[in-house]
């Protein structure tokens, strides 16, 4: 990964936010993002937001790991679901940034820096 092309990204959530919110922000950010896929049990949600950005759907996280097309995801999901969503991707190896807030409790947010430190790979919190 280098500062002169976009790091590869996988959209965690294709829920109400990520439709709202990601999907009309994804041109304005192609300099610095290449979505390559989207992720979301439902398989409604992901092939949906899936089919009108133009990336492949996946339904199942483990087979999104899987298949690594991405370097980093954005975990755009249910603040309770932040942790082990954050913790599983980072012990893969896979940079990521957690919609606020980051997680329901200290302890769980604490873990989530303590696994990117053990991992050395990236973890932000933020919003778009």
């Amino acid at each position: 990964m280098g500062l002169d092309q976009p790091i590869s990204v996988a959209l965690i959530g294709a829920g109400n936010r990520s439709q709202k919110v990601y999907k009309p922000l994804i041109n304005e950010i192609k300099p610095w993002v290449n979505l390559v896929a989207v992720c979301d049990p439902i398989r409604e949600n992901a092939d949906s937001l899936a089919e009108s950005l133009g990336v492949p759907a996946f339904y199942d996280i483990k087979e999104l790991v899987k298949s690594r097309p991405m370097e980093a995801a954005f975990v755009v999901t249910p603040v309770p679901s932040h942790h082990s969503i954050a913790i599983y991707l980072m012990s893969n190896g896979i940079n990521v940034n957690v919609e606020t807030s980051m997680a329901t409790l200290l302890v769980q947010a604490q873990e989530m820096v303590a696994v990117c430190k053990q991992y050395k790979v990236l973890l932000m919190e933020g919003f778009m």
